[in-house]
C-alpha cells in the first residue's frame, strides 16, 4: 500500500485516489463541428491557458469536464503537469482523456492541485509506469488510484494554498528579473564591443603610446604580404600540374599580371575613426575561401571529419556530435588539403539568417587540435598580419550584423557569399592596439560569463525553493493549525458519501451505464 508519510500532521487524514477520481462522459466535438468548446488540451498546458476551438477542429473524443477538476497528465508523466480547471464561461469544458480528472466538491481543489506537484508525490507517480520511454510512457489509471494523498483540515488547506500563492509570488517575481538578465547581458556584450571598436576602451592606452605604427602602415604592409601569399599559392597551383622549369617559370609570369589590387576604401561618408585607426575592407586584410560539397555518408564512412553548420553555436565554440570525432586518414588529408581546417582559424556559417539568431553570431574560432574538411555553406576567413581574435570580435559584433542587415532587399537572405565578406568595412586599429582592445574585451566578457553563471545558479536554487515550499506545506509546517479546525476525518467522510451518491446516481442512470471507463479500467 502507498503511504505518504509514515507520520500525518495533528487533525490530517489520507486518501486514496481512486476516491477522488471523477466518472468522466465521452464526447466527440465532431459532432457539432461549429460548436466552439473549451479544450483543456495537453499541450495548452504551457500556456496556462486553455485552447478555444470549434468541433470540427478536434481531432478525437474528449471528456466533459467541470470547474474546479483537478487535471493529472498520465501521458508523459515525468513532465510535471497538474491543471485546475478554471470558473466555466459560456462555452461548455472538455479535456483530453490524457487527463486522469479528480474531482471532490467537498475538498479545496487548489489544496490537491499543489500537492500533485510536489516533489514528493511526482517520486511516487512515476514508479509504476507503462511504455517504453518519453512521450510513449504513461501511468496507467488504476495504479495511480492506489496512491495516497492527504487532507488537512479544510480552513488549514485554504491557510496553505493561500501562504503558497504567497511565497510562489515572490518566487515568480524574482524569476522574472532573472529571466531579463540575459537580454541586459546581450545588451552589455554589445555595448562592450561597441565601446572597443569605438576606441573608447582604449583611449587613455593610445594616449600613453603616442608614438605605435598607425594602421595606415599596417594596411600598407598588409597589401605587399596579402599579394606575396596570392602569388606563393598560385605558384603552388602551377607545380601540381607538373609543368617543366622554363614553363613554369612562363605560366607564373602570366598568372602574376591576374593579380588584382583591392582598392582603398573611401571613407569620406564613413564616421570619423580615434587618431591611428583607418577604415579597411576585408578583401584588403584577408582571405575569405568557400567550402565545398563533402558527401557525408561517403566520407564519414572513410572517419573523415567533416565541418557543418550545425557544428558552429552562437558561443563561439565547434561542437561534434560523437560519430564526428574521428580523424582524417593520411590519402584524404594530400587529396582535399586546400579544404582542410586546421587549429586556430576563423570560420563562418554563410547561412545569413544564422548570423541575426543568436547575439554572438555563428562565427567561431577552432580549437587547438582541430583537423577537418570545409563543408559548403561555411566559409574559412585568413587574416593576414591581423589579430586573430580581434577579426571574430568584429564579426561578433554589431558592426556586422547590420553590414548582414543591409544584404537584406526585402525577403530574408538565405545565404551570403564570399564577395559579400570581401566588401565588408570596419575601422582597423594599429596591431598593437587590436592586442589590448582584445585584452579588455575578454577580461570585460569574463564578468558577463561569471554573471551569467550567478544567475544560472540563481535559476536553479529558485526551482528548488518552489519544490521546498511545496514539501513544507504537506508536512504541515508552513502554516499554524488552529484546534478549532474542523477535523479532516469529518471531511473525508463528506468525500466519501459524496462519492457514493455519484456512483449510484451513475448505476441509477441508464446513458451513464454507457460510459467509457477505459481510464479507470487500464
Amino acid at each position: 500500500m502507498d503511504r505518504v508519510y509514515s507520520k500525518l500532521p495533528h487533525g490530517w487524514v489520507e486518501i486514496s485516489l481512486h476516491e477522488l477520481m471523477a466518472d468522466t462522459a465521452s464526447i466527440n466535438p465532431k459532432n457539432t463541428p461549429e460548436k466552439m468548446y473549451e479544450l483543456w488540451s495537453v499541450p495548452s498546458f504551457d500556456s496556462n491557458v486553455p485552447e478555444y476551438v470549434t468541433g470540427a477542429e478536434i481531432g478525437s473524443n474528449k471528456q466533459n469536464v467541470s470547474p474546479g477538476d483537478v487535471l493529472l497528465c498520465k501521458i508523459n508523466p515525468r513532465i510535471n503537469r497538474v491543471w485546475l480547471v478554471k470558473d466555466k464561461g459560456e462555452l461548455d469544458q472538455i479535456a483530453s482523456t490524457e487527463w486522469i480528472v479528480l474531482r471532490s466538491r467537498a475538498l479545496y481543489p487548489p489544496f490537491l492541485l499543489y500537492q500533485l506537484r510536489e516533489e514528493n508525490f511526482r517520486q511516487r507517480f512515476l514508479v509504476d509506469l507503462s511504455g517504453i520511454g518519453g512521450s510513449l510512457t504513461r501511468a496507467r489509471p488504476r495504479i495511480v488510484g492506489q496512491l495516497k494523498a492527504k487532507l488537512a483540515p479544510t480552513s488549514e488547506q485554504k491557510r496553505i494554498v493561500s501562504r503558497i500563492e504567497e511565497l510562489q509570488t515572490r518566487s515568480r517575481r524574482a524569476r522574472g528579473a532573472l529571466e531579463a538578465i540575459p537580454d541586459l547581458l546581450d545588451q552589455l556584450r554589445q555595448s562592450i564591443l561597441a565601446a572597443a571598436f569605438r576606441g573608447d576602451l582604449t583611449k587613455e592606452w593610445r594616449q600613453k603610446h603616442p608614438n605605435i605604427e598607425p594602421a595606415a602602415e599596417l594596411l600598407k604592409r598588409i597589401c605587399t604580404e596579402r599579394r606575396k601569399r596570392w602569388e606563393e599559392d598560385e605558384l603552388g597551383k602551377l607545380k601540381a600540374k607538373g609543368l617543366s622549369e622554363e614553363k613554369l617559370k612562363e605560366a607564373f609570369s602570366a598568372r602574376r599580371k591576374q593579380y588584382k589590387e583591392p582598392a582603398p576604401v573611401d571613407a569620406s561618408d564613413l564616421p570619423d575613426l580615434p587618431n591611428g585607426w583607418c577604415w579597411a575592407s576585408w578583401k584588403e586584410v584577408g582571405f575569405c575561401q568557400n567550402g565545398r560539397a563533402f558527401p557525408s555518408k561517403h566520407y564519414s564512412s572513410k572517419g573523415i571529419k567533416l565541418l557543418r553548420p550545425g557544428n558552429l553555436h552562437g558561443s563561439g565554440r565547434i561542437e561534434w556530435t560523437v560519430e564526428n570525432t574521428r580523424y582524417m586518414p593520411e590519402q584524404w588529408s594530400k587529396e582535399h588539403n586546400a579544404y582542410i581546417v586546421g587549429s586556430n582559424e576563423i570560420i563562418i556559417n554563410l547561412t545569413a539568417q544564422s548570423l541575426k539568431d543568436e547575439f554572438l553570431g555563428r562565427v567561431c574560432l577552432t580549437g587547438a587540435a582541430e583537423r577537418c574538411l570545409l563543408n559548403q555553406r561555411l566559409a574559412r576567413l585568413t587574416p593576414i598580419l591581423l589579430s586573430t581574435s580581434f577579426v571574430l570580435w568584429i564579426l561578433k559584433s554589431l558592426i556586422f550584423r547590420r553590414y548582414v542587415d543591409t544584404l537584406n532587399t526585402g525577403s530574408l537572405i538565405q545565404h551570403m557569399f564570399t564577395t559579400q565578406i570581401d566588401d565588408f568595412l570596419f575601422p582597423l586599429p594599429p596591431y598593437k592596439e587590436q592586442t589590448e582592445i582584445i585584452d579588455k574585451v575578454i577580461g570585460l566578457m569574463r564578468s558577463k560569463e561569471l554573471i551569467d553563471e550567478i544567475t544560472g545558479k540563481f535559476s536553479l536554487q529558485l526551482n528548488t525553493l518552489d519544490q521546498s515550499i511545496l514539501s513544507k506545506a504537506f508536512r504541515g509546517e508552513l502554516v499554524p493549525q488552529d484546534p478549532n479546525d474542523e477535523p479532516a476525518a469529518t471531511l473525508l467522510d463528506r468525500i466519501r458519501r459524496e462519492k457514493s451518491r455519484a456512483v449510484a446516481a451513475t448505476k441509477a442512470n441508464p446513458k451513464g451505464k454507457m460510459r467509457k471507463r477505459k481510464q479507470q479500467e487500464k
